[in-house]
C-alpha cells in the first residue's frame, strides 16, 4: 500500500510526500528482512531522490534495490516486480552521473530481464522506458530501434496507445 501511495505522489511530481512514505517503507522492509520488502522498499526510496537531484543517494539505493532482488521473490507478479524499473531510471541516474557505459549497461540488462519473461507488456516497458537512456546518450538511431520494437510489442500484446 505505501508503495502505491508513493508512486501515486510521484506521478503528480510531490516528491518530499513520496519520499516520506519510500522511508517508511525502508523501516518496514529493514524489520521484515526480506527481500522483496528491501528492493521495493530501496526503489521507492531512489525514485524521488533522483527527481529531487539527489543523484549520489539514488544511486545507493538503485543498487541496494538490484541487490536484494531475487527474479523468485516477483514470480507471478510482473508489474509489481521493481527491478526493471530501478535498472531503467538507475540507468538513467547513472548517465546523469557521468558514467554513460553503465547507464547502457543498466538499460541493455532491462531488457534482457523483460526478454527472458516473455512477456509483451513488461518488454514493452523496458523498450520505451529505455529509449530515455539511448537519448540522453544521443544514440538517435538505438532510440527508434527500441521505440519501434517497444511499439510493434504493444501492438501485439493490444496495449492501448498512449497519446
Amino acid at each position: 500500500m505505501l508503495f502505491g501511495l508513493s508512486s501515486a505522489a510521484l506521478a503528480r511530481s510531490e516528491h518530499g510526500p513520496a519520499l516520506s512514505l519510500a522511508k517508511q517503507l525502508i523501516e518496514i522492509g529493514a524489520g521484515q528482512q526480506t527481500r522483496q520488502a528491501l528492493a521495493i522498499a530501496h526503489y521507492a526510496q531512489a525514485l524521488p531522490r533522483h527527481y529531487l537531484g539527489d543523484l549520489a543517494g539514488a544511486r545507493e539505493h538503485f543498487l541496494q534495490a538490484v541487490t536484494h532482488h531475487r527474479q523468485e521473490d516477483f514470480a507471478g507478479l510482473p508489474l509489481a516486480d521493481p527491478i526493471i524499473g530501478a535498472l531503467l531510471m538507475g540507468g538513467a541516474n547513472e548517465w546523469q552521473l557521468g558514467y554513460p557505459e553503465a547507464a547502457l549497461r543498466y538499460a541493455n540488462n532491462a531488457i534482457a530481464l523483460a526478454r527472458h519473461e516473455v512477456n509483451p507488456t513488461l518488454g514493452a516497458f523496458a523498450l520505451t522506458t529505455s529509449c530515455y537512456v539511448h537519448l540522453l546518450r544521443r544514440d538517435y538511431e538505438r532510440t527508434l530501434e527500441a521505440s519501434s520494437e517497444g511499439a510493434r510489442l504493444a501492438a501485439a500484446a493490444k496495449l492501448p496507445p498512449s497519446d
